[in-house]
């Protein structure tokens, strides 16, 4: 290129030539998988792609931004994601890394800000441009009129039904086009539906990690080996496929992962604490905290002491104990005693340690066989009923999901032990444990009352 392009004839040039604009422009061979995304944006109104983790699908969206802002004057490209997380630090930031790799950012053709990626020049900015809109409102999606608008919707199974049905409408728009991206999560919502019943209106794209040279095959192998290849974890994670319903499941995979796309706000005056203490080797010793359905705090620990434990157990009570009631629940499983022991002798402030046994009675020991059982069913209502956020951690989703349970000689629920549990994985299903700690009441009125 010369030292001043010109602009409006690379323009037209790469009107319809999206690969070959992130080749020559950006400086980057897209694999197979983004080239199908890139051309599909071009070819068609709409378009819908599942994709298992690490495949390159969000810098194929940054570089779709990129390419429709430069060859199409006067657009405008509205962006959203199910969390203001996802979308502010992981997409939009995505857009600035291309931008200024790219040979746009050497004329400074194109601002960005937090806000806005527009074209740089005063009478066109408000005019030409793309922003991130959170989707926690359905009206941060209208109001795009123009000739060009591009919507796309990162982790798509993640986004609100109400804010996907005001973008569905703003289709019947001439000139309006639909790129919608994400792990496939959910088995209801307009993503699910854009491969199913509508699939006429959208062209789908499905891209497994088994396709894609930007992921590990040792990655692939351990989903696979852990989990199974028919497992759900590894058909979303994995394969972009949609998860079935595994019968001897306890938690199915769509409550833990749409938690893990929800921001909530903590409610309630009390905080609760799941410890889930190691037991040997390389277990994990989980710290996993809460107010309401918000998580607050998500520590993994390996070979802590029992007073380190208890130590950092009683520095998170205090964080909070000056403005709610704290309640520790601890597992005393194995080592899991002293700890409590530990705990009670700190005398804290406000502060309740509760010793729970996983093999002790369930309060409703004519339906679950032991208490870890209940609590897992307990927990699975919970997030099935309430609105929750959890942290968007891959083994903790895969523990909460993997978990099997039987039907034992009395008709009663029986979870899958954790030894067995680590020997079909080869890990232990400690992130899960100290995750339903955490929901465990000592004292319910009823069973479910949290």
């Amino acid at each position: 290129m010369t030292n001043e392009p010109d602009w409006e004839e690379l323009s037209y040039f790469y009107y319809d030539k999206p690969v070959e604009f992130v080749e020559d422009i950006i400086g980057q061979e897209p694999t197979d998988q983004q080239a199908k995304l890139l051309n599909s944006v071009l070819e068609n109104r709409a378009t819908s792609a599942k994709a298992g983790h690490g495949v390159g699908k969000t810098a194929g969206e940054a570089w779709v931004v990129l390419w429709f802002m430069f060859t199409r004057a006067m657009c405008r490209i509205p962006c959203t994601a199910p969390t203001g997380h996802q979308l502010n630090d992981i997409l939009w930031p995505e857009i600035k890394k291309w931008y200024n790799q790219s040979k746009l950012k050497e004329h400074e053709l194109f601002l960005w800000t937090k806000t806005r990626f527009a074209f740089n020049d005063e009478e066109y900015k408000d005019m030409w441009f793309a922003t991130p809109r959170s989707s926690n409102k359905p009206d941060n999606m209208q109001g795009f009129h123009a000739d060009e608008v591009l919507y796309i919707v990162d982790e798509a199974s993640g986004v609100d039904q109400e804010v996907m049905e005001v973008i569905e409408g703003a289709l019947t728009n001439d000139g309006a086009r639909l790129l919608m991206c994400g792990n496939p999560t959910q088995i209801s919502g307009m993503f699910y539906d854009s491969h199913k019943k509508d699939r006429d209106f959208f062209n789908c794209l499905t891209f497994s990690c088994e396709d894609s040279p930007l992921v590990s095959q040792e990655y692939i192998d351990r989903i696979y080996d852990r989990y199974g290849y028919h497992s759900n974890v590894a058909r979303v994670r994995v394969r972009g496929q949609f998860p079935t319903q595994e019968p001897d499941t306890i938690i199915p995979i769509t409550l833990p992962e749409k938690a893990a796309m929800t921001e909530i706000d903590p409610e309630g005056r009390v905080v609760h604490i799941g410890v889930d203490v190691a037991r040997y080797g390389d277990d994990e010793t989980v710290f996993y905290s809460r107010r309401g359905g918000k998580n607050l705090d998500y520590e993994i620990k390996q070979q802590t002491s029992t007073t380190d434990t208890s130590g950092f157990a009683a520095a998170l009570a205090k964080k909070y104990n000056s403005q709610y009631q704290v309640k520790i629940k601890v597992d005393v499983t194995g080592v899991g005693g002293g700890v409590v022991d530990e705990l009670k002798a700190k005398s804290l402030n406000n502060t309740i340690i509760i010793p729970v046994g996983f093999g002790e009675k369930a309060a409703e020991n004519d339906k679950y066989a032991n208490k870890v059982t209940e609590m897992y069913f307990l927990a699975k209502e919970y997030l099935k009923e309430n609105p929750n956020q959890i942290p968007n951690d891959e083994e903790l989703i895969a523990q909460l999901s993997s978990r099997k349970y039987s039907i034992d000689s009395k008709d009663r629920f029986r979870i899958e032990s954790k030894d067995d549990f680590k020997k079909r994985t080869g890990q232990s299903p400690d992130r899960a444990d100290g995750f339903v700690l955490s929901y465990y009441e000592a004292k319910r009125k009823t069973a479910g009352t949290w």
